[in-house]
């Protein structure tokens, strides 16, 4: 049985960012009614080319996916750097896998660096 779409914060995001961009030429146009043909036009064209306007909304919430994916992965690595004694990491599911990987591949670096650079003095 097929599972129904799960709309994520980022799903989110995009689509309300799609539907502000969709609106800003019908909004200008009902304020600057002189040009009101032109504004229509531009919605009416937005409209048509929705895999623009989805690549236009993408682009306009980049800089606060990354913003959250740095405040996320800083957070993560804070939380995992104060558990002791590590003998055993299982990852299982496929929920932040990949993001888990890479924060427990980074961590690792730096105490091997660390304790390489420790070793040299």
């Amino acid at each position: 049985m097929k599972e129904p779409i799960k709309y994520n914060g980022r799903l989110i995001r995009l689509i309300i960012s799609y539907l502000i961009l969709n609106l800003i030429p019908f909004i200008m146009g009902l304020i600057f009614y002189k040009y009101h043909i032109f504004w229509l036009a531009i919605g009416i064209i937005f409209l048509v080319c929705t895999y623009i306007v989805i690549y236009l909304a993408n682009l306009l919430i980049l800089p606060l996916e990354i913003l959250l994916n740095f405040i996320k992965t800083h957070i993560t690595i804070k939380n995992i750097k104060k558990l002791d004694q590590i003998n055993f990491v299982g990852i299982i599911g496929h929920n932040g896998k990949t993001s888990f990987n890479h924060i427990l591949g980074s961590i690792i670096h730096d105490h091997v660096y660390q304790a390489s650079s420790k070793d040299a003095l």
